[in-house]
């Protein structure tokens, strides 16, 4: 069963994992305090892809406890929460448990049977069924012929990289007409039940109406190469942009796209409902170029391959639509 398909069936169906199925729950202790979930099964939600490498994670709502870290003897030392998280199915294209354990509709359990997995018999007591995912490939994301361009992929982050110039100019007149989008009240619900100094010091242990939400630390896989792109180190502030048209300064690469989009946004009758129809259509666009890019890595690292117009692995330079591009090797 290829990744894309077995995406497809979690992405379609009401399916839950049991996350601890045969280990404790894991406590991250690079983080203080610690979440402690409960073990029992959750339900499979996004899918959330890894930037580089081909790491693919299934979001879980977990419910669960916190050790709260204060010194006021008022207030109980464990509260009840709940935390999103990214629970890991495969990392570099292998499994990270061989076997995992889920409770779905006998349909479900059928097709991935009919399509090529190990899929054992249900549990008695628990009435989960262990799938083994040590059959699932990952040619889905290779290129046809095994061929991966520099040319495409700098195209591919091209039109990225004006999708999220673009957001951040119609998001920029998008709060200008509705400043309370900007908003962000983290503690609405937690102040119906509780006085302001226990809520403080739920947020000094990084719980909000949102639950646990401390982030752990973790090293993302580094590529043998990275793609710089003139121009876009970074986009610029909307006002910035702004102030340099009115200046008749010159702009970054970055900052000539979004002057084009500001000049729109001035000129143009965009209300409120446009901007966010526009937004909407915007990261749909940005979305499908994200994930394209992150496929072409993927292929790309499963293979081991380098960028065909390249005899040699090294540092290169290359001119797509007038954008300068440089690929940076950080291999041995």
């Amino acid at each position: 069963m290829d990744i894309k398909d077995f995406i497809k069936v979690i992405e379609e169906n009401e399916i839950l994992l049991l996350p601890y199925a045969t280990q404790k729950p894991r406590v991250d202790r690079t983080v203080i305090p610690h979440f402690v979930p409960k073990p029992q099964p959750y339900k499979m939600g996004q899918i959330i892809y890894g930037s580089e490498t081909p790491d693919i994670y299934t979001t879980l709502y977990l419910e669960g406890s916190v050790i709260l870290k204060h010194t006021n003897n008022k207030y109980d030392d464990t509260f009840q929460t709940s935390k999103f998280e990214n629970f890991a199915l495969f990392r570099e294209g292998k499994p990270v448990n061989r076997t995992i354990y889920i409770k779905a509709d006998e349909k479900v359990i059928l097709h991935l049977r009919e399509s090529g997995l190990r899929v054992g018999e249900a549990q008695h007591m628990t009435g989960v069924y262990p799938v083994n995912l040590s059959d699932i490939t990952f040619d889905s994301y290779k290129e046809e012929g095994g061929k991966y361009e520099a040319y495409a992929l700098c195209g591919m982050l091209q039109k990225e990289m004006i999708a999220k110039a673009t957001y951040k100019v119609f998001k920029h007149y998008h709060n200008e007409l509705d400043p309370s989008s900007t908003i962000q009240d983290k503690n609405k619900e937690l102040r119906k039940k509780y006085d302001m100094n226990f809520i403080n010091i739920l947020n000094e242990n990084h719980i909000t109406d949102k639950g646990y939400n401390q982030i752990s630390k973790s090293k993302k896989k580094q590529l043998e190469y990275e793609i710089k792109i003139k121009g876009f180190s970074h986009l610029p502030k909307v006002n910035d942009v702004i102030e340099r048209v009115k200046n008749k300064k010159p702009q970054t690469t970055a900052g000539e796209i979004m002057a084009q989009l500001v000049d729109t946004c001035e000129n143009v009758n965009t209300g409120l409902k446009h901007l966010n129809n526009l937004i909407q259509m915007n990261n749909t666009n940005l979305n499908f170029w994200t994930q394209k890019i992150k496929e072409f890595k993927y292929g790309m690292y499963l293979e081991g391959k380098w960028f065909e117009e390249f005899t040699e692995k090294g540092d290169q330079e290359l001119m797509v639509e007038n954008w300068e591009f440089k690929i940076v090797y950080n291999g041995n």
